[in-house]
């Protein structure tokens, strides 16, 4: 699967604490609420959505891929078989776990690692040809 950097932001629910370790939620509930339980150990359902509507939470029924989708965050959520994935549909990319943004980082840095050594190797060898003509 291939994904997108991730670079949406994404707001926090509030807290019961006096001081709201939050403030971008103002102290008001999230419009939309994911829930997430892989080992489906204390939901009925390992991905569970809620929206309020009229003061309630309601359920959000997923989509006929088993997405739900946040109108918030304008993002879907869905399992797949390596875990909670982020769908971004504008522009129809899946957005990068931190897993996965730290491979990808690891791999960058691993090519112009590479790279840097290659380019030494062919230095050292111009200087060795440059030394013999003098």
């Amino acid at each position: 699967m291939e994904t997108a950097p991730n670079t949406h932001w994404m707001p926090y629910a509030p807290t019961e604490m006096e001081e709201d370790l939050y403030p971008e939620s103002d102290g008001k509930p999230m419009a939309d609420t994911d829930l997430h339980d892989p080992e489906r150990r204390y939901l009925p359902s390992p991905l569970l959505g809620f929206r309020i509507v009229e003061g309630q939470y309601v359920e959000i029924p997923p989509d006929a891929e088993g997405r739900i989708h946040s109108k918030v965050l304008n993002l879907d959520f869905a399992l797949l078989d390596d875990g909670l994935a982020i769908y971004d549909p504008q522009s129809e990319q899946w957005l990068q776990t931190l897993a996965e943004k730290e491979a990808a980082a690891r791999q960058k840095a691993e090519a112009e690692a590479e790279k840097a050594k290659a380019e030494v190797a062919r230095l050292q060898a111009e200087l060795a040809r440059l030394k013999e003509r003098i």
